[in-house]
């Protein structure tokens, strides 16, 4: 079996193509180390005015290259192109990279960069010479995205515009709660409106947390005025993504402001992930969301929410759909009826449990934790009427990559022999639980005829 048969490039929808992880590797299979290994014209391209400072950038400029390449022979084969991308995600090993990748993009993209997400990912386990990793949703057929940026908020995701409508959705560059006017972090309760002031201290659990929550009040503030700013609003949001600069420990305090920010209205699907690093400094926090655009509303496109909060957190909910997609919320191996994480097979229903009679090797942890992620999901999708067939694509976030080789042999327990579009990103933790590895969030369509 190949590689190409093992994972599925891309799936689609009615209107977009979700792309699995690309890295820079070349059709033959090696990763690009040099800009020797490129054509000529691209390496005179992309080393013009290269000096000697910008040695650390000699590897991943080829290899940032390579992998948009293969994102375009991706996307073409649905019936995209890289002009059609509508939100695009890069992981780099190395925070000295982002410069150098943001100049690969300009130079692939030109003036149509879209929305983007950039953050800093490794962890052990990733192979110390990949330096970049991407993947993209775009719209499909004849239509083009609309890149977007919004006064005054521009500098705040700068060089990439605030947000990008395509079709039904709108797709936001993450923010954070920094004050357009100064780049600075928002820091106190004087900094905020009179009313956001006010709900902060009547929410804010100590007042070593003032900072904290100060800041996430900024945050979905600036994330509002952006929705807002390309017609949509922040009751139509369908997922939120948060990276985080800090522990999930140091982040508990904003649950309690946010469950103020996130009434029954305007909860949605949600994954927050601690990171090697983010692309602003002064962030502890960034959020980018997907919502529905003003074009979706007016064509039968509003979202569909279940009535009752994901267990983990009252402010979010396990599954949002905007026509025939589904963005469930990312999951993790916490059993939250008692609520407890799982450890091993002892801590799953006996119908999940495989057959362990005859085993002699030690289990590996997350082999249990992805068995109960995948039939969370699973139980997720079919509240809205579908089943892990409709998935699309999927994302694996792994404190440890190195295991990955367990969660791939669960994954096909469930999928079967070919797994979808999936993006492997290495992570710091997840859950409140430190002993957690594993988060998978999914992108399924409904009906399944939608499906790539």
């Amino acid at each position: 079996m190949s590689a190409a048969d093992y994972y599925l490039e891309a799936g689609t929808s009615q209107e977009f193509v979700f792309t699995g992880g690309q890295t820079g590797h070349n059709a033959d299979g090696k990763l690009v180390l040099s800009f020797d290994e490129l054509d000529p014209s691209v390496r005179h391209e992309l080393s013009t005015g290269f000096l000697l400072v910008d040695a650390p950038e000699r590897r991943v400029l080829p290899q940032a290259w390579q992998a948009l390449q293969n994102l375009e022979d991706s996307l073409r084969k649905q019936g995209s192109s890289l002009v059609q991308v509508a939100h695009l995600r890069v992981f780099l090993r190395d925070p000295q990279h982002y410069r150098g990748v943001v100049r690969v993009l300009r130079h692939v993209f030109g003036e149509n960069l879209p929305s983007a997400t950039v953050l800093g990912a490794t962890a052990p386990g990733v192979d110390p010479r990949v330096d970049v990793l991407l993947d993209a949703i775009a719209l499909h057929g004849d239509r083009r995205p609309d890149h977007r940026t919004v006064d005054p908020l521009g500098r705040l995701t700068a060089p990439f515009p605030n947000a990008t409508v395509a079709g039904s959705l709108v797709f936001t560059t993450p923010v954070g709660g920094v004050d357009p006017a100064t780049g600075l972090a928002v820091g106190s309760f004087e900094q905020l409106s009179a009313p956001d002031a006010a709900n902060g201290r009547a929410n804010c659990p100590d007042p070593w947390s003032e900072a904290a929550v100060a800041e996430h009040i900024a945050l979905w503030r600036n994330v509002r005025t952006v929705l807002e700013g390309v017609g949509s609003d922040f009751g139509q949001l369908v997922r939120q993504c948060g990276w985080l600069g800090q522990s999930l420990q140091d982040y508990a305090p904003t649950a309690h402001i946010r469950k103020h920010i996130m009434s029954e209205q305007n909860r949605s699907a949600m994954s927050a992930f601690p990171m090697s690093w983010l692309p602003d400094p002064h962030a502890a926090v960034m959020f980018g969301v997907i919502a529905v655009s003003e074009s979706g509303r007016a064509t039968g496109g509003e979202r569909h929410n279940p009535p009752a909060p994901h267990g983990v957190g009252p402010y979010y909910v396990p599954a949002t759909r905007a026509r025939d997609v589904i963005f469930p919320a990312g999951e993790v191996p916490i059993n939250t009826e008692l609520p407890k994480h799982i450890d091993g097979f002892d801590d799953l229903d006996v119908a999940l449990k495989p057959r362990l009679s005859g085993r002699i090797v030690e289990e590996i942890d997350n082999t249990s934790q992805t068995h109960f992620i995948y039939n969370k999901i699973g139980e997720t999708l079919a509240a809205h009427g579908a089943s892990l067939a409709d998935v699309v694509h999927q994302t694996v976030y792994l404190r440890q990559p190195y295991k990955l080789p367990a969660v791939e042999r669960v994954a096909t327990l469930f999928f079967g022999p070919t797994l979808p579009a999936t993006t492997v990103v290495p992570i710091v933790g997840t859950s409140p639980f430190a002993e957690a590895s594993v988060e998978i969030e999914v992108t399924a369509v409904s009906p399944r005829s939608g499906k790539a």
